[in-house]
């Protein structure tokens, strides 16, 4: 992990995570002169706040920052357990959906499969009694 000017550790943190980051600042300071507001507000320059905004350049100690600034940041950002359950819930359900309906796909292969072969097999006797006749 590299470190910043600052010492705080910087790194790949889920780039879902940094992208909802980002999209909190987007919309908490929509408007003109968004990045010279977060800056103001978090004691950053101007650029290194329309990198944030970007979903680049967060630190774990700019997370508890903004956290301690805004309290919905939290959960924009890092959704309750219950709710990423529901969602796991919901995908798993149409994993299992899909599973079946894979299943009955390759059921339907297979007899298909031997159809044509017994098709094939018919085709290949008519052939062979056209040639003897």
């Amino acid at each position: 992990m590299a470190r910043s000017r600052a010492g705080n550790e910087t790194g790949e943190l889920g780039s879902g995570i940094a992208r909802r980051a980002g999209a909190f600042l987007e919309i908490n300071y929509a408007g003109a002169s968004k990045d010279k507001r977060i800056a103001r507000d978090l004691a950053i320059s101007p650029s290194m706040a329309k990198q944030l905004r970007g979903g680049r350049g967060w630190t774990p100690a700019r997370f508890d920052q903004l956290m301690a600034l805004a309290p919905g940041f939290r959960d924009f950002v890092f959704p309750p357990a219950s709710e990423l359950d529901a969602r796991l819930d919901r995908l798993a359900d149409r994993f299992e959906r899909l599973a079946d309906e894979l299943a009955e796909l390759r059921a339907e292969l297979r007899a298909d499969r031997n159809e044509i072969r017994a098709d094939i097999a018919g085709l290949r006797d008519d052939v062979r009694n056209l040639r003897g006749a």
